[in-house]
């Protein structure tokens, strides 16, 4: 984000309908966070906000202001900081069109920035790989978690061959033989 982007001052509009809606424990507790650290009107003001960890889910506030509000344990930071998808995000992001972004150690910016990339489904041609070994606590044709994912394409040499021998060719995927 320049600092032109993050100096002007935006009027944030809340959206959100109702088959959108998440009733879980991330979504309450932005919403108590924003209510906390007055959120929108900062980024209305400056652009973005910046949060510290210390500031979340755990500061003593915070936590007097969740259980005003709510009588189940209160979330662990961790839990409400991780969004894999953009309809995993909480209540208050959607309805404000907001995203969360690292920026180092233990602070995070909020702003009207896109974190999101929209898929299509694209039938592109299998390339077919096999392991150069055999590990026999890894079965190939069971691969269910992203950390198994990652060793696979590690193992196999996929990522070799997409990041660097087809770096060169943007047009790899419609190059490849079956």
């Amino acid at each position: 984000m320049d600092n032109q982007t993050m100096n002007r001052k935006i009027k944030l509009t809340h959206k959100l309908s109702p088959e959108a809606k998440r009733n879980n424990n991330p979504s309450r507790a932005w919403e108590v966070l924003f209510q906390k650290y007055n959120i929108v009107s900062q980024i209305e003001h400056q652009g973005y906000f910046d949060i510290k960890t210390s500031q979340m889910m755990r500061n003593s506030d915070v936590r007097k202001l969740w259980n005003e509000k709510y009588t189940n344990t209160i979330p662990d930071n961790r839990n409400i900081l991780k969004f894999d998808f953009s309809a995993d995000l909480p209540n208050i992001f959607k309805a404000y069109k907001l995203q969360i972004m690292p920026l180092g150690k233990d602070t995070y910016r909020i702003a009207p920035f896109n974190m999101y990339c929209n898929l299509t489904d694209e039938e592109v041609p299998i390339h077919p790989i096999t392991s150069p070994i055999k590990i026999s606590s890894l079965d190939f044709n069971k691969v269910t978690t992203e950390p198994n994912a990652q060793t696979v394409a590690e193992i196999t040499g996929m990522f070799a061959y997409i990041l660097v021998d087809c770096k060169f060719n943007p047009n790899f995927l419609t190059n490849w033989s079956t």
